[in-house]
């Protein structure tokens, strides 16, 4: 049952707002998909972070997903280590799939096809 003055969509929304957050959502458009307004977010946002255990500012800015940042974080504070091997490896497929798209996109335009490129994310 929802708490008092909160209604199902704000509940749903706090429950899953880290989630969001976490996979590259703004506020604004998790608010948007909850058909809630930003000032709901920006409310709301103090008891996400005492539950989640993130600074409510942390929350306010825009986040990266684990996609793009391919397992590597930037911390406030102590530094961490790199393993530099797997950084390493880690560049090399982006290396490979750069040229992959390079190949396929020369090839399209020897062919003298319209083409168009939309990112998609696995």
């Amino acid at each position: 049952m929802p708490r008092r003055g909160r209604d199902e969509r704000t509940l749903q929304m706090m429950e899953h707002y880290v989630e969001h957050w976490k996979n590259g959502m703004t506020p604004r458009m998790i608010a948007e998909k909850y058909g809630l307004s930003y000032s709901q977010i920006y409310n709301c946002l103090g008891e996400i972070a005492e539950k989640s255990g993130y600074q409510r500012k942390e929350l306010l800015e825009q986040p990266h997903s684990e996609y793009h940042t391919s397992g590597i974080r930037i911390v406030k504070g102590d530094v961490e280590k790199v393993d530099a091997a797997r950084f390493e490896a880690q560049l090399e497929i982006v290396g490979r799939e750069i040229n992959t798209l390079q190949t396929v996109v020369n090839d399209t335009i020897k062919q003298g096809k319209d083409f168009e490129v939309a990112y998609m994310e696995a």
